[in-house]
């Protein structure tokens, strides 16, 4: 029998609904902006920042969407810190940090 996530959706039924892809989506963006704004707030040199807004969103995404937000939130930090200067190779190791929080 399938595992089934939330109790009556199967991971293949989920995944074809353009409203999980949707959601992904708007996940992914809110937390890249969110990185951005926050290293825009920065207090060394776009590095440190007094509150990172992103780990609460990916937080919030986890608990109220289940683990199938993970990759939403690898995406989101891959994005964030591969266009705020970071290498692809450092941006990957990054964003596995920033998902495993």
């Amino acid at each position: 029998m399938a595992q089934t996530m939330n109790g009556d959706l199967r991971w293949r039924e989920l995944v074809a609904r353009p409203k999980f892809w949707l959601a992904l989506g708007a996940t992914t963006g809110t937390y890249v902006g969110a990185a951005k704004l926050g290293l825009k707030l920065s207090v060394a040199h776009g590095v440190i920042t007094p509150v990172w807004a992103p780990t609460g969103i990916a937080l919030a995404a986890l608990v109220l969407g289940g683990l199938r937000f993970w990759p939403a939130i690898a995406v989101g930090a891959f994005i964030a810190n591969a266009t705020s200067g970071a290498s692809p190779e450092m941006a990957a190791v990054i964003a596995v940090g920033n998902t495993l929080e």
